[in-house]
């Protein structure tokens, strides 16, 4: 599912599918790769909790093997829509810890991501990372558009 904002300058596209930008548009020209599978698939995933990739997908932690792919797991995952601006100029998806994640990163969490409309023309995307365990949280975040 993709949910769209829009202003008078700049219009966005964000997908419940890794919560990602599946269009972003200004002055009637699209800024954002659109995914061509036969060169990259993706258009700007979500890269959380590992920015890169671990050798062999594996790395040991204090709370027990880590088994991912390159730029871990938010990039495949359903997010889940939890916030609408009530003007309409923000988004908020969320992903949490779920039995199947914990098998791969033995860590709980809740990853929050928030696209904004500002101003005439400000697009911002924002993370907000909460450690829900009680152990220390190694991670990295980050955007990889194109």
């Amino acid at each position: 599912m993709e949910y769209a904002l829009s202003n008078d300058s700049i219009s966005i596209k964000v997908s419940t599918a890794g919560g990602s930008f599946t269009s972003i548009e200004a002055g009637g020209r699209e800024y954002l790769w659109q995914g061509d599978p036969a060169f990259w698939g993706k258009h700007a995933p979500i890269l959380f909790p590992i920015v890169g990739s671990l050798r062999n997908n594996t790395a040991t932690s204090a709370a027990g093997t880590c088994e991912m792919p390159r730029h871990g797991l938010a990039r495949i995952v359903e997010h889940k829509l939890v916030e609408v601006s009530e003007d309409g100029s923000s988004v908020t998806y969320e992903i949490t810890d779920t039995p199947e994640l914990l098998k791969a990163f033995p860590f709980h969490f809740k990853l929050n991501m928030t696209y904004a409309l500002t101003g005439d023309a400000t697009l911002t995307q924002t993370f907000a990372v909460a450690n829900t365990g009680d152990v220390e949280l190694p991670f990295s975040v980050g955007g990889h558009p194109a």
